[in-house]
């Protein structure tokens, strides 16, 4: 039953600070990060390839180095840092959330045994208390600083003019129609930028998740319900300039030695579609784009026209 909170993994930087993240690979390059020894953020920040970290025992001491400006982020659930600022001598007026490494959302898990009406009870219950402003005061009460979890969450990644962060918000022309819709059905404004690869799991595995923008495709047909065209999409190759490799068809496109391809985009399942089997999954497009300046190689990619 729920969601009866968002827990996000965010990479915090001192609030003066100039650093400027908008997906994994500038996260991967912003500086020294600290994290506590076996928490779920320092495993997130593991998984994620991050190299330049430092472990600590406790998480006093992760703030101590941040605010001593010894590291420039610190890797934390904005669900606990309230109350370890606190200990500290510090408040969250002092951080900002530089990046989100991933949304996780927070359940009462009734045992299997449970008749499902009276799990639909409760469901009802906590869906009336979110339309009636009940859940957003308690929410208020103990998370001041969080947008607490609508009946549904609306996730996006960053990629302008798509999607992407202005101002601090979530903006974009298919951010700026969702929002129209959801504003036109009295659904709140809770639009959480994360990255793809993240955004697409909690799609697939919470209810009541909207996705944006997603191209459909045969693969993904039976595992959503679509709403749309919101515009149009070509996939590409692209090779470096001045790296003398010429396509003309697929059929010699399968000859290539390794396509750069996004995690989760169609155009990760695309080439083995297509029968290109040698393809290099990369968790944004910009590590696609490196892929193709270090090695020289080819990047399957997508170009995103504006026009509906």
């Amino acid at each position: 039953m729920g969601p009866l909170a968002i827990q996000d993994t965010n990479l915090y930087a001192l609030k003066a600070s100039t650093i400027d993240i908008a997906n994994l690979e500038q996260a991967r390059k912003a500086g020294r990060i600290a994290t506590v020894s076996k928490y779920y953020s320092e495993q997130m920040v593991r998984e994620e390839g991050f190299t330049d970290t430092e472990s600590h025992p406790d998480r006093a001491t992760t703030l101590r180095r941040l605010l001593d400006g010894k590291v420039r982020l610190v890797a934390a659930s904005n669900t606990e840092l309230p109350a370890a600022l606190k200990k500290a001598g510090a408040s969250m007026d002092d951080l900002r959330s530089a990046f989100t490494l991933s949304t996780d959302l927070v359940y009462i898990a009734f045992s299997k045994e449970t008749s499902p009406a009276l799990v639909a009870r409760w469901q009802d219950a906590l869906d009336a208390m979110k339309r009636d402003g009940s859940f957003a005061g308690i929410y208020a009460r103990w998370l001041p600083a969080e947008i607490p979890p609508g009946i549904f969450q609306l996730v996006t990644e960053e990629y302008p003019p798509v999607t992407f962060i202005k101002d601090g918000r979530p903006s974009g022309f298919v951010t700026d129609m969702v929002r129209e819709i959801a504003a036109r059905q009295g659904i709140p404004d809770n639009i959480r930028l994360t990255s793809w690869k993240n955004a697409y799991a909690m799609a697939l595995l919470h209810p009541k998740v909207l996705l944006f923008s997603a191209e459909r495709t045969a693969e993904r047909e039976s595992l959503f319900h679509w709403v749309g065209p919101v515009g149009r999409n070509s996939a590409i190759l692209y090779a470096k300039k001045g790296s003398g490799i010429r396509v003309k068809s697929l059929e010699e496109a399968k000859e290539l030695a390794t396509i750069a391809t996004t995690t989760n985009w169609f155009t990760g399942t695309a080439p083995e579609a297509r029968g290109i089997q040698e393809s290099a999954q990369f968790p944004g497009s910009a590590g696609q784009c490196q892929a193709v300046n270090e090695r020289g190689g080819t990047a399957f990619r997508v170009h995103r026209h504006h026009d509906p």
